[in-house]
């Protein structure tokens, strides 16, 4: 938003869940925030079109157990009255249909309801991204997704890695993918690093929940012998276990478990400590926003060979190891790394400058969509 604002005249949020969650978001002052589950209450919708994608669904996939299920039928539904609504509010609001943009974060819920509004406004640009759990249907199978891509202008995919599974199962809509990274903003270096004198300072930053396994890095860092302070900022449903188990390790390893904080907290924090090697060994990330943020930093790091991994973890910026690694292997490398670095900061941030900033990415997505 920041980035592209200016290129719009008229910018519309139409949130799948409405609270106060992104209140401390930023928004640009021409966009505005539309509860389309409140502004209209009609759920009428056309069950021949229903039935249309229904079946169009059915004679192209080849799992067609999965659409005979209420929740796939009724999920359809929803999609439908959401267009509908949508409709009604583009013709409300006097808009040329001719000249919008829909775009959907995620290819999700609202990603069908895009699909199904191009049919209604068929010199529209409508594009998704997609990321995990929203592209590979081995993780959570992707209902309509055929009908979706056949019918979607761009389905964008924040991995290389994305991008090969979905031209290699979708092949006859292959023309339609393709790959933008995701980017961090540059930040401002403080100048006055927390050097904490003899020790090393080793940081992760995700909620804390069983595919995420930072309690892994607490059965890494035990077979660590020189000393080091680890800063962990998140929370989440296994954050009191986690306490427990730290409170093994040995008394040269600190552990700061800094639990839910604000994204601010977290990049101030980053700003202060002279972190030495930042960590993430989650067996679930399509390419980790948290490996971006801190590489912006000209932190190296260290992930599991998973996914979109492997395109930022490079030996550019840092240590990629095995998806299920053993936890001693591991320490040999973050010793040895911490004691003997084997990438400089200037590199990781010139390698962020290169594939990850925020201003380059977005701004080169944009002229794609102004190109279209």
């Amino acid at each position: 938003m920041k980035i592209t604002q200016n290129e719009y005249e008229k910018i519309y949020f139409f949130p799948l869940n409405c609270n106060d969650e992104g209140a401390n978001r930023f928004v640009a002052e021409h966009a505005k925030m539309i509860n389309i589950h409140t502004l209209y209450s009609d759920k009428s919708v056309s069950y021949l079109r229903m039935l249309s994608i229904w079946l169009y669904e059915l004679f192209n996939t080849s799992h067609k157990s999965k659409y005979f299920k209420k929740f796939v039928i009724l999920k359809l539904y929803n999609a439908l009255f959401y267009a509908n609504r949508v409709k009604r509010f583009i013709k409300e609001e006097g808009l040329n249909s001719n000249n919008i943009v829909f775009y959907s974060y995620w290819n999700y819920h609202w990603s069908l309801v895009c699909a199904i509004l191009k049919k209604d406004y068929p010199n529209s640009l409508i594009l998704t991204r997609t990321h995990l759990h929203d592209l590979y249907d081995y993780l959570s199978f992707n209902h309509f997704a055929n009908f979706k891509y056949s019918s979607l202008d761009k389905v964008v995919c924040i991995s290389k890695h994305g991008l090969d599974y979905l031209k290699g199962n979708y092949k006859k809509y292959s023309s339609k993918f393709s790959l933008s990274y995701l980017g961090a903003m540059e930040q401002e270096k403080n100048t006055t690093e927390q050097v904490v004198e003899g020790k090393y300072i080793i940081a992760s930053c995700s909620s804390v929940r069983p595919e995420k396994r930072v309690d892994a890095i607490a059965d890494i860092l035990k077979h660590i012998d020189v000393p080091v302070v680890w800063h962990h900022f998140g929370g989440g449903p296994n954050f009191e276990t986690l306490k427990k188990k730290v409170l093994d390790l040995p008394n040269h390893i600190e552990v700061l478990l800094h639990g839910s904080v604000s994204n601010a907290f977290i990049l101030d924090s980053y700003k202060k400590l002279a972190i030495d090697l930042f960590i993430n060994v989650s067996y679930e990330e399509g390419l980790p926003f948290s490996l971006m943020e801190i590489i912006s930093f000209g932190v190296p790091i260290l992930a599991c060979d998973i996914y979109g991994n492997k395109e930022i973890c490079t030996k550019e910026t840092g240590i990629l190891i095995e998806e299920n690694f053993d936890p001693n292997k591991v320490a040999i490398q973050i010793k040895n790394f911490l004691l003997q670095p084997s990438v400089k900061r200037e590199g990781v941030l010139s390698f962020w400058k290169r594939e990850f900033s925020a201003e380059k990415n977005f701004k080169a997505l944009s002229e794609q969509i102004k190109s279209y």
